[in-house]
């Protein structure tokens, strides 16, 4: 008797084996023997007290076999559960939240899964999570109880199978809310079956740790938002602060040169004429090229910026970028050096123009009177290699990373007579990576500094 009650689960089985058991011993060992008759009759004393201990028996040891496995079950469960919220805490974004929370509860309950997210107060389309020994076509159509997930979310109550509203359903629908906040609305498979103690309390502790995971990424998201935005108002803030103040400079030197041929044409030599000319067109195409740049940044950044990739021939576009660059050239030493005159590359040639006007102006702007500038050309494995190199002071090893970023100049300040305001480097850098390139920074030796940038060779 308790060896049947240690290896089934059903107390009636183990109650008839009782009963079998006592007809049994009257059977085999009572007098007269192999029959189920007895003389004495004080027999039925002992026979009832047999059947009650095995009553008795049977009902402790099935206890005692429940209340192990219930006491293994709660630690699996437990266990099951401090992983799930491990991994959904661990979990950044809102898709892996609702991934690993839905593919546990599939795993654990061993049913489909559905997932509604919510966005902008919209029920989006489902997402399906199939377990395993389950068929897929158990995933029921999206609009089969689009109703029922609408229900549920204008309500913020649960909905579908074994619940008041719309029982006969196949799914059972629960809201993954947090006070009034509904994130979404998952579906469990029941069809006709329902979910017994432990798994509603499974249920319910992955939905709750899905709404802390969810919410944390909102509180995070919203966080993000913010700072973003204080970003974007700092960067407007640093944009005007850094653009008044740089365009002061060439501004009030072109109204001087102005007023200075106004008022006294007449009486100013022609090359005194020629140079104020020189200065203003100078200024003014300072101006061009910082507008331009500032127009190309912000096209480049929200996405306006459609490249018009054709190949091109390298040494057409460095001399076309040539023409562009400011007289200050006449007084350094340019140099072009290029493998092969028929050498191309794939490339939005307006762009790269300008990033050629950028790296070359930059050191111009940056080294002494005669120094030497050499722009190289040369293909390595699949790709165009243009380097523009100088023997100036070059560059310090912190600031190599740096002068890449927007708005950030030698010392990370602005100098009244670089006219700088850390645009043109940034520019460059957005520019060769919408090629799908990259561009460094390197010393020259013995002294100046190197810009290196690629792009897909021909």
């Amino acid at each position: 008797v308790f060896f049947i009650a240690l290896i089934t689960y059903n107390e009636i089985l183990s109650m008839t084996a009782s009963i079998i058991c006592v007809l049994a011993f009257n059977f085999c060992f009572t007098e007269p023997t192999l029959s189920f008759s007895f003389y004495n009759k004080n027999y039925i004393i002992t026979f009832l007290v047999l059947l009650i201990v095995s009553f008795l028996t049977s009902k402790l040891a099935s206890r005692i076999k429940k209340s192990a496995e219930n006491s293994s079950n709660m630690i699996y469960i437990t266990k099951l559960l401090l992983e799930t919220n491990q991994m959904l805490q661990s979990k950044i974004t809102k898709s892996e939240i609702i991934e690993t929370g839905c593919n546990q509860l599939s795993n654990l309950l061993k049913r489909n899964i559905k997932y509604y997210d919510i966005l902008d107060n919209e029920i989006q389309k489902p997402l399906k999570f199939c377990y395993n020994s389950v068929k897929d076509n158990e995933i029921s159509d999206p609009e089969e109880e689009k109703e029922i997930v609408e229900w549920a979310y204008l309500h913020n109550s649960n909905a579908g199978a074994t619940t008041r509203y719309l029982p006969e359903a196949k799914y059972l629908y629960y809201t993954i809310r947090n006070n009034t906040n509904v994130y979404g609305i998952i579906g469990i498979y029941l069809y006709k079956d329902r979910l017994d103690s432990v798994e509603n309390k499974i249920l319910l502790a992955i939905l709750g740790d899905m709404s802390l995971a969810l919410e944390k990424e909102k509180v995070i998201e919203d966080k993000n938002r913010a700072n973003l935005k204080i970003k974007d108002e700092q960067f407007k803030t640093n944009l005007l602060r850094s653009i008044s103040h740089d365009l002061r400079t060439p501004l009030t030197t072109i109204c001087g040169d102005s007023d200075i041929l106004l008022n006294n044409y007449k009486s100013l030599t022609e090359s005194m004429k020629l140079e104020l000319f020189q200065d203003i067109y100078d200024d003014s195409q300072w101006l061009l090229n910082l507008i331009e740049n500032i127009l190309s940044i912000t096209r480049v950044e929200e996405g306006r910026m459609k490249l018009k990739i054709e190949p091109q021939i390298v040494e057409e576009v460095i001399d076309e970028a040539l023409k562009h660059i400011n007289r200050d050239k006449r007084k350094h030493n340019i140099n072009v050096d290029i493998e092969d005159e028929y050498l191309m590359a794939n490339m939005d040639v307006r762009l790269i123009i300008q990033v050629i006007i950028n790296l070359v102006d930059n050191a111009i702007k940056y080294t002494d009177e005669g120094s030497n500038i050499l722009i190289k050309a040369f293909k390595k494995d699949e790709n165009t290699i243009i380097q523009i190199c100088d023997d100036g002071n070059g560059i310090r090893d912190n600031d190599k990373e740096k002068i890449f970023r927007k708005f950030y100049t030698s010392n990370d300040k602005i100098s009244d007579n670089k006219r700088s305001i850390g645009l043109g480097l940034y520019l460059c850098k957005i520019i060769v990576e919408a090629h799908g390139g990259s561009i460094k920074v390197e010393d020259n030796k013995p002294k100046g500094a190197i810009f290196t940038f690629n792009l897909k060779a021909l």
